[in-house]
């Protein structure tokens, strides 16, 4: 790009980094990797986190309709034992989504 047409806070940035870090053309193939990964990451992490407030959610309202303390302990063994099915679940989604991501990147 020829300097009349850079903004200055590229030309401040280019007066501060090394030459080899001015031409970012060798960090595109990490790029691309990286964006896809950390991308599913987060994507499986904002649904696991979307499905356990909802756990949560109905877990207190059952919790608000129990009557007793033999029913207000089986919603909570009942709450422990999804939780931790659905944990393991949503674990082994986000590792199959970050190795799919992984496998895409290497035919890309």
């Amino acid at each position: 790009m020829p300097a009349e047409q850079r903004t200055t806070t590229e030309q401040i940035g280019l007066m501060f980094l090394p030459a080899t870090f001015a031409r970012l053309d060798w960090t595109k193939p990490f790029t691309d990797t990286s964006v896809k990964i950390v991308g599913g990451f987060c994507r499986e992490a904002l649904k696991f986190t979307s499905r356990r407030l909802q756990e949560q959610t109905d877990y207190f309202k059952e919790l608000a309709e129990c009557d007793n303390p033999a029913k207000f302990l089986s919603c909570n063994g009942e709450f422990l034992r999804k939780s931790l099915v659905n944990s393991v679940e949503d674990s082994q989604r986000a590792f199959a989504a970050i190795q799919g991501s992984l496998a895409g990147s290497k035919s890309s």
